[in-house]
């Protein structure tokens, strides 16, 4: 028991937070192409016509939407890994 004691006290390992960093910075930016590729993939032969703009206004808006949503949940995660990667410190989070 006192071994795996001993072995919370150790930090996580710099290759992995940076590897986490570098993966969702790739991730953000290029979840953000993907969705702006589809929606200009989609038909707009009457792009000038009101009804037809308010539906591709919408759809912009969805892709916003979902594009802030990954970008919080996402950065969220990698700040609340990197809180709990220290169990034992003087967070309010903390034990």
């Amino acid at each position: 028991i006192s071994q795996l004691f001993n072995f919370a006290d150790q930090p996580t390992s710099f290759f992995y937070i940076h590897f986490i960093y570098l993966i969702s910075s790739l991730y953000l930016p290029l979840f953000s192409l993907y969705c702006v590729n589809e929606v200009g993939s989609l038909p707009n032969e009457n792009y000038y016509d009101v009804k037809d703009q308010a539906y591709y206004l919408a759809i912009d808006a969805a892709v916003c939407f979902t594009i802030f949503i990954q970008l919080v949940f996402v950065i969220g995660l990698r700040t609340l890994g990197q809180k709990l990667s220290n169990p034992f410190g003087t967070d309010f989070e903390d034990l």
